[in-house]
């Protein structure tokens, strides 16, 4: 696949390229020495959202929880300045209208896992329509090569996933949400209560958000598709 040697290109010039470890899947192998102290890798994840604690009360673009202010148009995004705010502007235009245009009960279902995944499709969106460029390492086809987890999940799981994947559709009424990609795509994220519609985000001390990395082994904290994000948006380091 082209997007494969893509990505293969990109990491061998830093020293890395993805393989697949017996009883472990696909990861990060370095393919040069790394000092200590040295960066591995530092990749901004494909799409982020604030978790549970954070939401209200962090940048949704840095996750620093100083001098932040709520959009003044769908009053759900928060920013600690303009610079945050322009940055996140080609995604959080689209996000805006379509949040602001929500009842307040439905409102309310935005999780951190939902709303996590309405970004990641107006983002896939964005980038369909050569708003927001792609890279390497950056793009859609990678999110879809994430390990999908659906042929191990009980009855449970699968119908919460289905229900989560048909809130996800009524929060973008607009678009064509492909049901059953979208259920996938909770199952490669794989951290989700299967008691409640809410995120469960792995121990952190600094974790401030959710966040789909798309290169792996670039999770700051945890091996799982969807690790606790802190500042340093996914960077890895040599020790």
């Amino acid at each position: 696949m082209r997007w494969t040697e893509d990505l293969q290109r990109a990491l061998s010039a830093r020293g890395l390229t993805v393989a697949s470890i017996p009883g472990k899947g696909r990861g990060l192998v370095a393919t040069r020495d790394f000092y200590p102290g040295e960066v591995i890798i530092c990749q901004e994840p494909y799409a982020s959202a604030p978790n549970k604690v954070s939401a209200g009360s962090s940048c949704d673009g840095c996750f620093a929880s100083s001098n932040i202010r709520k959009c003044s148009a769908c009053r759900i995004a928060w920013y600690c300045g303009n610079a945050c705010q322009r940055a996140e502007w080609k995604l959080h235009q689209l996000e805006c209208q379509v949040l602001a245009a929500l009842s307040e009960d439905r409102k309310k279902m935005l999780t951190p896992a939902i709303r996590l995944m309405v970004r990641l499709v107006l983002r896939k969106k964005l980038q369909n329509e050569k708003v927001i460029p792609t890279s390497e390492t950056d793009n859609y086809d990678l999110v879809n090569a994430l390990e999908s987890h659906i042929s191990g999940l009980d009855e449970k799981q699968l119908v919460l996933y289905a229900q989560m994947a048909n809130l996800v559709k009524l929060v973008l009424p607009s678009l064509e949400i492909d049901l059953k990609e979208i259920t996938h795509n909770f199952s490669k994220l794989d951290l989700l209560s299967t008691d409640q519609l809410e995120w469960i985000e792995p121990d952190s001390h600094n974790g401030a958000g959710t966040g789909v990395f798309t290169v792996p082994g670039t999770e700051p904290q945890v091996p799982a598709a969807a690790p606790s994000v802190d500042q340093d948006r996914g960077k890895g380091v040599a020790s």
